[in-house]
């Protein structure tokens, strides 16, 4: 066995060859590798002939060493290794879990279970797909089944449809000729009737004009033609005392007396004359100047009222309402607190030393004091919004963004420098901008303006840049009602409602004159009304008391008439009585007459209705409009007449469209329902293969109907077939295995504990004792829960006929499968502590009496014991280890028989070195021992030569190999004793 190394060219990669040769090699054969310019592919071709075999991957080299060596497998390796340092076995458990035992074929079994459980999820899969799609195609399906039933049930209604205007006609002539028919002897019986009463009213007209006459005879005349004169009388004395009142009334309008005689009389005439011919006249000219100054100062009113509102809602802000309102707006729909978005003014005011400057900063910066500031973040939004809305008003604004530098104006006493701006996270950048825009120099008088680009004078004029003059004296430049900047709203505040108390004092003014006004008219119109009313009036007619002296002449006449005749009021009550009795005949004659004369009317009219229709063409109806018809027909409890079968006709249309249009709406719902099914099909991204690339819409309808056909005749039954297959040879079969693998391992376990004892009862560990390994059971409760839970698996019926049986059953499986599959760090430390039956024992050392089985000393780990105890015991344990791992089967010594070990019992008394190398020769092995000097008079007899390894520089060490004698069993130390004075000069230096 060699290892080959080298670097080629300037380059520091090392490269590297594993060779293994079953012959001497001598090292000179790769002498042509170098003058080949460490060709690689030359090397393959010169050694393989040559019985060399060269490996550039270190496991192929192991694997093929390890074959020719007779080590079994990579066990042995690691435990070959393990006796390079005894001194770190520490614990017999776990040096017998790692190093006797092999990985449990648990886990193997366990990944099949994983993986035939992957065949049965990808069944279940299978299954559970081809039933979700039919579940969801079969909706559709049956929508659609219903869907053209509707279709058939259309084409039926829309026949009815077309035929209700047909149906006119004939339910015309129907109707019609019902009426007909009726009203003969209806009319008949009328016609008796307005007989009997026509006599009835002659009868009455008899009597009434007898009793006339007899009244007549009586002195009825006489008193007739007084009662009549009294009448007339009585009136016109109420005329004469209406019109003797209204004078009054005129009078006292008039401020004039109420006149005696015909002479007041006329004057009075005369004056009321003048005043209806001069009119009501006004001097208007006050009004209109008070209406106009009521209608100027109305406005300015509305303003002011608006800003104290304002300043009441925002006590911090003289911004003007309009745009408060603005921003007001804006924060509720971007649903921001209104606070954050402020005006520049709102976050600056005038130095209280610079407050004689305060009217002309105004003039400069009010308009900048007025914009809206806004966020960055909030910018796009806001132009968004602006852009979409109607703001009803003019709003200014600006983004805040990021400040880089800072800017400072020169200009001296500039405007910038008598504004304080507010603590705010817009501060920086308000404080900038009012430096860059307002470098003005402020000064006295309009003659130091031309010095400076910029200047501005307290009494408000600007100069901007290229001698460009500006003064707004629109308004005075103390009048701080129109002052914005500042938080300080109260002087504000102030001038606004001495402004307000002003303009509601002219207001008041303008009402007094208004109202003066308004009575002035209101007089001189009841005047005017008072004039023409004593024009309309007549002095005769007002003579109430001749009209009164009528009246009671005629009483007396009357009363005289009544004395002369005694029956007179008999008769007339007479008269008055045959007078109802004719007036109730003529009303009842005139009813009847009426009645008849239009029932025979409406028969006219009737007989023409139906004359007409006769000449129209009748269409027949089918047999299915005939029927429908009949039945609408018939669920409808009014009987039409001439004058209503037209509601009936048009509550029969009704009907038709009605279910025209239920039955359009059902199908709506039905496409819709298919739709949604295939939209819930096509939206599933593990079914997109199914769909072959068909969109949810009703064209692609039979291609997802010939897949539901597929499923129901074959897809849903061979996946269910063949998940039930899966699931039943998972159950029989995996889970078999998993538990006998489990249980197998331990019995394993067993024999191999078995084996070692067996070599370790022959193996004396001290004098007349032997060791024997006890196992003791430690198996975790969650590995107990694990092996019930495969048993309860196992041992359920597998005869599963029902869908919700097999899923249940699967639900299990997987809750194994998965938790064996997992890969969390929780799931893959429960299965190692649940798969790996070496887990699940401990292991104590019994040292036994030999030839009787009383235990000496029990070792239960390495706890407690001393340095050389635990390296003797690792040794024995070992070695018994090596001899199961190394030996074929049945064989007494191992093939592989090449044990190192490193450092071996530097901290062991010559008697525990001695019983524990006894083990090992024992057990057939050749030991290659590092040990310090102490130790080798110990284990001379168990070696064939040494080798002295001293380190002459610090840097190096040398060997010298030392004559050891086979038949004594010992060892030549004089090249020890020549070199060492040279070992320890080197050493010294």
């Amino acid at each position: 066995m060699a290892h080959l190394y080298w670097v080629k060219g300037a380059s520091n990669d090392l490269h590297r060859r594993y060779l293994l040769a079953e012959r001497e090699f001598d090292l000179h054969e790769l002498e042509f590798f170098a003058e080949a310019q460490f060709d690689t592919a030359r090397l393959n071709r010169t050694l393989k002939p040559a019985g060399v075999e060269p490996f550039e991957s270190f496991s192929r080299y192991m694997a093929a060493f390890s074959k020719v060596l007779g080590i079994r497998d990579e066990m042995a390796l690691l435990l070959l290794h393990k006796t390079q340092s005894t001194k770190s076995v520490d614990s017999i458990t776990a040096f017998l879990r790692e190093f006797m035992l092999d990985e449990p074929s648990t886990f193997g079994v366990a990944k099949d279970v994983v993986n035939q459980f992957q065949k049965l999820n990808e069944a279940h899969a299978d299954w559970v797909t081809a039933t979700q799609q039919r579940d969801v195609l079969m909706p559709a399906r049956e929508a659609h089944q219903r869907l053209h039933s509707l279709s058939l049930e259309a084409v039926r209604l829309q026949e009815i449809a077309a035929g209700i205007p047909l149906f006119a006609t004939p339910l015309g002539i129907e109707v019609h000729d019902a009426a007909i028919t009726a009203a003969g002897p209806r009319i008949a019986a009328m016609q008796s009737l307005l007989e009997a009463r026509k006599q009835a009213l002659s009868a009455a007209e008899t009597s009434h004009s007898d009793a006339i006459r007899q009244e007549a005879l009586g002195g009825g005349d006489d008193l007739r033609r007084l009662e009549e004169a009294l009448a007339a009388a009585r009136t016109r004395c109420e005329d004469a005392k209406a019109q003797r009142q209204t004078l009054e009334a005129a009078c006292a309008t008039l401020k004039q007396s109420v006149p005696s005689d015909e002479k007041a009389f006329t004057d009075l005439y005369a004056v009321a004359t003048t005043i209806v011919d001069e009119g009501a006249k006004v001097d208007t000219r006050r009004l209109q100047e008070a209406v106009s100054k009521q209608a100027v100062l109305k406005t300015p009113q509305r303003d002011v009222q608006l800003q104290l509102a304002a300043l009441a809602t925002q006590p911090r802000s003289n911004v003007p309402p309009e745009q408060q309102n603005i921003r007001r707006m804006l924060a509720e729909e971007l649903d921001v607190d209104v606070d954050s978005l402020p005006f520049a003014a709102e976050l600056m005011s005038v130095r209280p030393q610079d407050k004689r400057w305060h009217g002309a900063l105004e003039r400069l910066m009010g308009g900048f004091g007025v914009t809206m500031l806004v966020p960055s973040d909030l910018f796009d939004d806001v132009r968004r919004l602006v852009d979409r809305k109607h703001l009803k008003g003019r709003l200014t604004y600006r983004p805040v963004r990021h400040v880089t530098e800072s800017v400072h104006a020169r200009l001296p006493a500039n405007a910038a420098g008598k504004v304080d701006v507010a603590k705010h996270e817009f501060n920086r950048w308000l404080v900038n901008e009012i430096q860059r825009q307002f470098d003005y120099a402020c000064v006295e008088s309009a003659d130091d303006m031309g010095v400076y680009p910029r200047a501005l004078t307290v009494k408000g004029q600007i100069k901007r840049g290229g001698e460009n003059y500006l003064k707004d004296d629109r308004w005075s430049i103390d009048d701080e009602t129109r002052w914005v900047l500042g938080t300080d709203t109260a002087s504000r505040a102030e001038a606004l409602h001495k402004q307000l108390a002003d303009i509601n004092r002219q207001l008041s003014d303008a009402q007094v004159v208004i109202s003066a006004h308004e009575r002035e008219a209101q007089e001189a119109g009841h005047r005017l009304q008072a004039a023409v009313a004593v024009r309309g009036l007549f002095w005769n007619g007002m003579d109430e008391s001749g009209a009164r002296l009528q009246v009671l002449e005629i009483e007396r006449q009357i009363a005289s008439v009544k004395v002369g005749s005694p029956k007179l009021e008999q008769l007339r009550a007479e008269v008055a009585r045959t007078s109802d009795v004719q007036k109730a005949a003529q009303n009842a004659w005139a009813d009847q007459h009426g009645l008849v004369r239009n029932a025979e009317r409406e028969l006219d009219v009737w007989n023409t209705e139906r004359t007409r229709l006769a000449s129209l063409l009748v269409v027949e109806l089918t047999p299915t409009q005939q029927q429908a018809i009949d039945e609408m027909r018939g669920r409808r409890t009014v009987t039409s007449t001439p004058q209503t079968y037209d509601r009936e006709l048009s509550w029969l249309r009704d009907e038709a469209k009605q279910s025209v249009r239920a039955n359009e709406t059902a199908q709506t719902e039905q496409r819709a329902a298919i739709l949604t099914a295939l939209a819930v099909f096509c939206s599933r991204t593990e079914w997109k293969p199914a769909t072959k690339g068909h969109d949810p819409v009703m064209d692609s309808f039979e291609f997802f109907d010939q897949h539901l056909t597929s499923l129901l005749m074959e897809g849903v039954s061979r996946t269910w077939e063949r998940f039930l297959l899966e699931l039943q040879e998972h159950n029989s079969h995996q889970l078999t295995l998993l538990s006998q693998s489990l249980t197998g391992e331990r019995a394993d376990m067993a024999k191999r504990l078995l084996a070692v004892n067996n070599s370790l009862l022959h193996t004396p560990y001290n004098p007349g004792t032997h060791l024997f390994l006890h196992k003791v059971d430690c198996e975790p409760e969650e590995s107990k829960v694990f092996r019930r839970d495969l048993a309860v698996a196992m041992s359920e019926v597998v005869n599963i006929d029902n869908a919700d049986a097999a899923t249940t059953r699967f639900d299990k499986l997987r809750r194994i499968a998965e938790r064996l599959g997992s890969d969390k760090s929780e799931d893959i430390r429960w299965r190692a502590r649940v798969l790996d039956v070496r887990q699940h024992v401990q292991f104590d050392a019994h040292e036994i009496l030999d030839g009787t089985n009383q235990v000496e000393q029990v070792y239960s780990g390495s706890d407690g014991k001393s340095g050389g105890q635990k390296q003797k015991l690792a040794a024995t344990c070992m070695a018994a280890a090596l001899r199961y791992q190394l030996a074929n089967p049945g064989a007494t010594v191992p093939q592989f028989a090449a044990v190192v070990v490193d450092e071996a019992f530097d901290r062991s008394d010559p008697d525990f070195t001695e019983a524990a190398l006894n083990v090992f020769c024992e057990l057939g092995f050749q030991i290659i021992v590092a040990t310090p000097g102490k130790m080798v008079q110990t284990i001379e007899p168990y070696v064939g030569g040494a080798v002295w390894v001293y380190a002459k520089r610090g840097d190096r060490s040398n060997a010298v190999p030392l004559q050891y004698d086979q038949a004594s069993g010992r060892i030549d130390y004089s090249p020890m004793a020549t070199q060492q004075p040279k070992a320890d000069s080197a050493v010294a230096h």
